[in-house]
């Protein structure tokens, strides 16, 4: 019988990558630019020309986008857990993110008895930024932290911190 590993701070978190996000971004945006211009350009499902433009669009659309959307990892060596969730909170509300909250509201977590056992926190934007800005998950333990979000709101979080 297999018994689960539980996480650690290597194996927790893992989100699309560039590849995954370039792929993405690539075939939506060529399908909707190509069946736009099917009906602009009053074209059939068959023309070439529609999937052409769909490709002059989609390349630079989504080279853009997985460059600033892959998944990036931060890791932070931290003395104690309790003022690094202080300074964490007080960068995460200056961009505009509400404070870290449990992963699981279930398990009450407690900060200054951590342990090895990585706990988990998510902040996510409120109102209709919701669905557009993603969200930034957090993993402690008593000595590291890793936070993983989109590259290019964790460039904007690792200058705060």
């Amino acid at each position: 019988m297999h018994t689960p590993t539980p996480p650690t701070l290597e194996t927790i978190f893992k989100g699309p990558g560039f590849g995954f996000t370039f792929l993405y971004y690539f075939a939506l945006t060529a399908l909707i630019v190509a069946i736009a211009a099917m009906q602009i350009l009053h074209e059939s499902p068959t023309a070439p020309i529609i999937y052409q433009v769909g490709l002059a669009f989609a390349l630079p659309f989504a080279l853009i986008n997985a460059l600033q959307k892959q998944t990036q990892r931060l890791e932070i060596a931290i003395n104690a857990p309790a003022p690094f969730l202080q300074r964490l909170n007080q960068a995460l509300q200056e961009l505009g993110y509400d404070p870290v909250q449990p992963l699981h509201p279930e398990e009450p977590l407690q900060p200054e008895a951590m342990g090895d056992a990585p706990q988990t926190w998510v902040a996510q934007r409120s109102g209709w930024q919701t669905p557009l800005a993603g969200k930034i998950y957090v993993a402690t333990t008593d000595h590291r932290a890793v936070l993983v979000s989109r590259k290019s709101v964790m460039q904007q979080l690792s200058a705060k911190l």
